[in-house]
């Protein structure tokens, strides 16, 4: 095991999730809404999603890449769509329903943070440039080297959104129903603000 490897690849995979602002308001949203565990399994339901766009890009799994190219259109049309009925239903959302509605189970969370990150194939591009910067270790053997950024990628990536679900948690009790309210209508906006942008870019593109 390469530990200068490891540690590179959690260090990206902390970096790396930064910028993903949708997954990251449907996070805060929903630990503000229903507690961390909640914000933990739409980040886990995006991840899931990475893992395999890693993979794909390590291996170098060409098919699979060009057919998500040849595609991007209709997938990000999609995407598009999902942003922004997700963002029109959190605006909409009132603060006395988030509070009143426990849910039992979490799969509705992790399957919209994977169907979100699934629409978002131009993760395999970004992930290719995060193998072709570790490309240095090339005495390590192929598979090993996969394996060993994917785990370091995936917890580095578990560490930011654990992080980030903890301090929503934290913060929220001192929030009022105000301000959990504005916090609907800007997270929302945003979600739309996204779609709308992503539309432009396929429109112009």
């Amino acid at each position: 095991m390469s530990y200068s490897l490891f540690f590179k690849a959690l260090c990206i995979g902390f970096v790396i999730v930064l910028p993903l602002w949708p997954i990251a308001l449907l996070v805060i949203q929903r630990s503000m809404k229903h507690g961390f565990l909640s914000g933990v399994m739409t980040a886990f339901g995006s991840m899931t999603v990475d893992i395999f766009y890693a993979v794909f890009a390590g291996l170098g799994v060409a098919y699979a890449s060009l057919f998500l190219h040849n595609h991007s259109v209709i997938i990000g049309t999609v995407w598009a769509c999902v942003l922004a009925g997700l963002g029109i239903h959190i605006f909409r959302e009132k603060v006395h329903e988030s509070h009143a509605k426990i849910p039992k189970s979490h799969l509705k969370e992790y399957l919209s943070g994977f169907g979100i990150a699934l629409m978002n194939p131009s993760a395999i591009i970004l992930y290719s440039w995060v193998f072709l910067y570790l490309k240095g270790f090339h005495d390590i053997p192929r598979n090993i080297f996969v394996f060993e950024t994917v785990v370091g990628i995936f917890l580095g990536a578990s560490l930011w959104w654990f992080l980030l679900s903890f301090l929503v948690v934290r913060l929220r009790h001192k929030i009022s129903p105000k301000k959990l309210g504005w916090l609907n209508r800007i997270s929302g906006s945003l979600l739309v603000a996204f779609a709308c942008a992503l539309f432009l870019k396929i429109v112009i593109f």
